[in-house]
């Protein structure tokens, strides 16, 4: 019998370590998950501010892109006239493109270009 009380003994106290040990391991895993879980959440929202902002940097690049590509398409009083002349094939095909331009502008047929016949003129050729 006194060997069964020291068996007793060892047996609640086998109980009080397991349940401490459980203990510590539960209260160990809560803590970890709960700090990887804040880890998790801290690197997905970085990640997602990365991405919003490289959208948002995007976004005002292709604007800036599509600025440039409207000024471009821009046209200017002259662009007709230009583009007339540059289609020209041989130097004699050239000159008589300047000829019949110097005609359209020449409102009065005085064979001289004032400046008024000159803006007439290209507003016509709009």
């Amino acid at each position: 019998s006194g060997s069964g009380g020291e068996w007793e003994g060892e047996e609640e106290e086998g109980v009080f370590t397991d349940t401490a040990v459980a203990f510590f391991f539960v209260s160990y895993i809560l803590v970890v998950g709960t700090v990887l879980l804040n880890i998790v959440v801290a690197v997905l929202l970085d990640e997602f501010i990365d991405s919003v902002d490289n959208a948002r940097v995007q976004e005002e690049q292709q604007k800036r892109e599509k600025e440039k590509a409207e000024k471009k398409k821009e046209t200017f009083c002259l662009d007709p006239v230009l583009e007339t002349l540059s289609k020209f094939d041989t130097s004699q095909d050239l000159r008589m493109r300047i000829r019949e331009l110097y005609r359209k502008l020449d409102i009065d047929r005085s064979e001289t270009l004032s400046f008024q016949e000159f803006a007439q003129g290209m507003h016509s050729l709009k």
